[in-house]
């Protein structure tokens, strides 16, 4: 799986980015970690979820307000969508199932959501320039 890349992204950012690849179905967590599509009423255990990427996020005014991204696909009916997973004191039980079944699952580390939030930041004017110097 993949962590932050030093940029800093925000939740919405990476959401936004998500719905824009065509990841904008719902997908809810239950208690014990099972995933359901709202598409199709599927549901799948965690272990055998099918992750097309990972982008882990942290509050910037606020350090432990940590989620994970996830990019994910119903496997029942091709409905694409992300869940937002809490880890650290946040998260929930529900949550915290999700996240170490992905951990865990082989092939880990395909990150859709680290590509579909990054932006390159905004080139400085040389007006910048010129007072950072």
């Amino acid at each position: 799986m993949s962590g932050s890349t030093g940029d800093v992204a925000t939740l919405s950012g990476v959401l936004d980015g998500l719905a824009q690849e065509g990841y904008d179905g719902t997908f809810l967590v239950s208690d014990d970690g099972t995933v359901k599509c709202r598409s199709c009423g599927s549901v799948e255990a965690p272990a055998g979820l099918h992750v097309d990427g990972l982008r882990r996020v942290e509050g910037v005014s606020d350090p432990a307000d940590m989620a994970a991204v996830l990019a994910v696909r119903c496997q029942s009916c091709g409905a694409r969508g992300s869940i937002v997973a809490r880890y650290g004191p946040e998260a929930g039980p529900g949550d915290e199932a999700l996240l170490l079944a992905v951990d865990q699952a082989p092939g880990a580390g395909r990150d859709v959501a680290e590509a579909a939030s990054r932006t390159e930041p905004p080139a400085p004017s040389p007006a910048d320039a010129e007072a950072a110097s």
